[in-house]
């Protein structure tokens, strides 16, 4: 069966979820901030304009953002818990669903179609560089971008909107990462306040909206929970004690929030959900593997979202070569999809892909059927990745669906 079929067959099964931007998702909550911050031109329809009327007649809007909390992280609470309490209903995020894909498409408000960042690992064919952006630096020696000559803007070609909102802005952060390049890009210059723990974040936030003379928008951000599920799993003790924990400081924020003269909401997300990795469900391309002869860069993109470049000079029958070396060894737990069958699905968004993204994304998607992951070995950081209990970047329900809480 030809692995388009393969996809749609998943896809009909619900075994994988199909992106789609006509379910309700992170860019139509998106659409409804820049729009109740008063962007100009933010227009809002569907399910955006559903959104927005939660809301209308708020004078501060703050939006908990936090890693990797997928939906069912918030069905495993006690009926009694406060996400639970306050769900509104689930979002789709954009495939891939990880950290970079979701985050800039929230400060852009585009999809992946148009904003370029397609994942953890991306290559920049004008520099020969695989990246990762999150982190501003070279993949291969960790050395910093900026070092390099590399404009933010080349990185990140779509700037974030947030810089049009009509409201005072900060963005609360874990303090290690309140003043990192991409901090700065999604924020687009707003006010950073880094912090050292959950309870630490929820009393700034608190603070600063007693003291607020006019509207605001603050964005916060934890990374707790991603960062346990990644290396513990995701029904870990400590996992799970990390969800409840947050629920507990959500629930003492709600209540001073609702005490305020002005009236604000609370919006908590995630931009992408979990899924625990098989023993047997890891694949490494080693440095010498002989995959790579057919690539003008080793893989990029994510673990069950993986990009293939071919070397330029490559014709038709190399395509054909490496598209059966792929299925023989792959095959089985993987399909591959030309750029162009992915741009036909609409799996990055709605419209047509523009440049940048389709240079990025290479000529070859591979994505995981399963839980699988794969990686290359010659980056550094493998070891932690075959210790890595959890990881996300694929299309189960599970990855591609998270909360959307209000209060």
């Amino acid at each position: 069966m030809p692995d388009v079929e393969r996809l749609l067959a998943a896809f009909a099964s619900g075994a994988l979820v199909r992106p789609s931007a006509a379910e309700a998702n992170l860019l139509d909550l998106a659409s409804a901030i820049f729009a109740t911050t008063g962007v100009p031109g933010a227009g809002v329809a569907g399910h955006a304009a559903e959104l927005a009327s939660e809301l209308a007649g708020a004078e501060h809007v703050v939006l908990v953002l936090a890693d990797g909390l997928g939906r069912h992280f918030v069905d495993g609470l006690p009926a009694d818990a406060w996400m639970r309490r306050h769900l509104r209903r689930s979002l789709q995020v954009p495939f891939p669903p990880t950290t970079a894909v979701a985050l800039t498409s929230l400060a852009t408000g585009r999809w992946l179609t148009d904003h370029a960042a397609p994942g953890w690992w991306t290559y920049l064919p004008g520099r020969d560089v695989v990246a990762v952006p999150l982190r501003f630096h070279r993949l291969s020696d960790e050395r910093s971008l900026e070092d390099l000559g590399v404009p933010v803007e080349e990185v990140f070609p779509q700037p974030s909107l947030v810089p049009r909102m009509r409201a005072e802005v900060e963005f609360v952060l874990p303090r290690a990462i309140a003043e990192s390049v991409y901090s700065r890009y999604i924020g687009g210059g707003s006010a950073r306040a880094g912090y050292d723990s959950l309870r630490g974040a929820a009393e700034h936030v608190v603070a600063r909206l007693a003291a607020a003379g006019g509207p605001t928008y603050t964005y916060w951000y934890t990374p707790r929970v991603d960062t346990l599920a990644h290396e513990l799993g995701v029904e870990d003790e400590q996992t799970v004690a990390a969800v409840r924990e947050l629920d507990g400081e959500l629930a003492a924020l709600a209540e001073q929030l609702a005490a305020l003269p002005r009236q604000a909401r609370l919006v908590v997300t995630a931009d992408h959900g979990h899924r625990d990795v098989p023993d047997d469900g890891r694949e490494m391309i080693a440095e010498e593997d002989s995959l790579l002869e057919f690539l003008r860069c080793h893989p990029s993109g994510d673990v069950r979202a993986v990009y293939f470049h071919l070397r330029v000079d490559a014709d038709a029958a190399q395509h054909r070569e490496f598209r059966a070396v792929f299925h023989e060894r792959f095959g089985a737990r993987w399909v591959l999809l030309s750029t162009d069958e992915v741009e036909a699905l609409r799996l990055l968004g709605p419209g047509p892909l523009s440049t940048e993204t389709r240079s990025r994304i290479g000529d070859y998607t591979a994505i995981a059927l399963g839980a699988e992951v794969m990686r290359y070995e010659g980056a550094p950081g493998a070891d932690r990745f075959m210790r890595q209990r959890s990881q996300h970047s694929g299309l189960s329900p599970a990855e591609m669906t998270v909360p959307l809480i209000i209060a």
